[in-house]
């Protein structure tokens, strides 16, 4: 017997992971009912790191997957990428963009 899930019922989980491209200092935000509260905890994280004055950025948004950041300290660039349900393909899809 097959019981299909009702969609209704279904629960999006937002996470974000905000950085700052010239120290590489990031912030990151998970299990957030909705997208604008991941961005704001992410920045809200990076912020606190610093101590003071900063460039956080988003970085990466993701609903219910896995995501991650890379960043160059020569170049001074970041990059981010999501995968569903693996934190290696994250990072793969973060360091091949």
């Amino acid at each position: 017997v097959l019981f299909p899930m009702n969609v209704s019922f279904a629960r999006d989980y937002w996470g974000n992971i905000a950085i700052d491209v010239n120290t590489g200092i990031t912030g990151s935000a998970r299990n957030f009912p909705n997208e604008n509260d991941a961005i704001s905890g992410s920045l809200m994280t990076c912020k606190k790191k610093h101590k003071g004055t900063s460039n956080c950025q988003t970085g990466i948004t993701f609903s219910n997957a896995c995501g991650a950041v890379a960043w160059s300290p020569v170049k001074r660039v970041g990059g981010g990428g999501w995968a569903d349900s693996s934190q290696k393909g994250a990072e793969i899809m973060a360091l091949t963009r």
